[in-house]
């Protein structure tokens, strides 16, 4: 871990903020999902998927993340 890293507060750390994008965007998905088939509503669906997007860019990140860490160790 990099002196810069180990002087920054956990919730300025990158994997916290991506952990934190990452449940937000997951919630946000499974509500959609859950009121689109309530409320029958395609375009809310197709919401719904189009979150799904934002989830898969928040583990490609948190994957970098990862490894660049361990890469720099």
């Amino acid at each position: 871990m990099s002196e810069l890293e180990e002087n920054l507060k956990l919730y300025e750390q990158p994997v916290f903020i991506n952990l934190i994008l990452l449940i937000f965007s997951i919630t946000l998905f499974v509500l959609k999902l859950i009121f689109s088939i309530l409320t029958k509503s395609v375009a809310l669906q197709a919401d719904a998927f189009d979150s799904m997007t934002d989830i898969v860019m928040c583990f490609t990140a948190l994957i970098g993340i990862l490894f660049t860490k361990k890469k720099t160790e």
